[in-house]
């Protein structure tokens, strides 16, 4: 999703981007126009069935990593990466009335349990310190559920060929190998192409390869970066 987002944003405002960095992904998934009135049929159902409510509640932090773990074929490691920084404490009803984590708030980084819970110091200058025994009510998801709806429409792929071009700054596209079944070769060299300034390093991983084996990664950031 970053990719694509930043991707989209340096072509729509070059002038406002110097140097691209993009891991797995190069403009946005598209869409066969004859494809069209099927994606706007599954949109208004699925928009019309959304209550915007139900979000799964884990009792704690390792049950909701092996959850994102299991549905998207992560290592122990990427799932925990991505979690830590996306539950929060359940809604239930509001907030706690207590002066500390409100139900809503998020979750400190690293916790594992729902036995502890983040308050404020007792010193009074806003820090927040961790204090046991204080149960939460479980945790569950941080981003807005509607996000996982389906868009009623989508570029398609000649569309996005007229997008990409106006990308003038350079460009470091990682990849991994083997790809993913939304990023074809075929289709990404053909983006690829589009681009005036732009240099691909593929590395074995899956789509969260950054989070599972991020050094690599890294090291070829820094190379590019300090290319200048």
């Amino acid at each position: 999703l970053g990719a694509t987002l930043v991707s989209m944003f340096a072509a729509l405002c070059p002038e406002r981007v110097g140097r691209l960095l993009l891991i797995e992904g190069l403009g946005p998934l598209t869409l066969a126009v004859d494809k069209t009135c099927e994606q706007l049929r599954r949109s208004l159902t699925a928009r019309a069935a959304f209550k915007g409510n139900g979000l799964r509640v884990f009792p704690d932090l390792d049950a909701a990593i092996e959850a994102r773990r299991s549905a998207g074929q992560l290592s122990g490691q990427a799932a925990r990466c991505i979690v830590e920084r996306g539950v929060r404490v359940a809604r239930e009803g509001g907030g706690d009335g207590e002066g500390g984590l409100e139900r809503g708030d998020a979750v400190p980084r690293g916790l594992s349990g729902v036995g502890v819970q983040r308050t404020q110091s007792k010193s009074g200058d806003g820090d927040l310190g961790l204090e046991k025994d204080q149960a939460l009510p479980g945790l569950s998801w941080s981003s807005d559920p509607a996000l996982t709806l389906p868009s009623p429409t989508r570029l398609t792929e000649e569309q996005l060929a007229v997008v990409l071009p106006n990308i003038v700054a350079k460009t470091l596209l990682v990849l991994a190998e083997p790809e993913a079944p939304y990023l074809q070769r075929a289709t990404m060299q053909a983006r690829i192409a589009l681009l005036g300034d732009i240099e691909v390093v593929r590395m074995q991983g899956s789509h969260h390869l950054h989070l599972e084996d991020p050094l690599p990664v890294a090291a070829a950031i820094n190379r590019f970066l300090e290319a200048g």
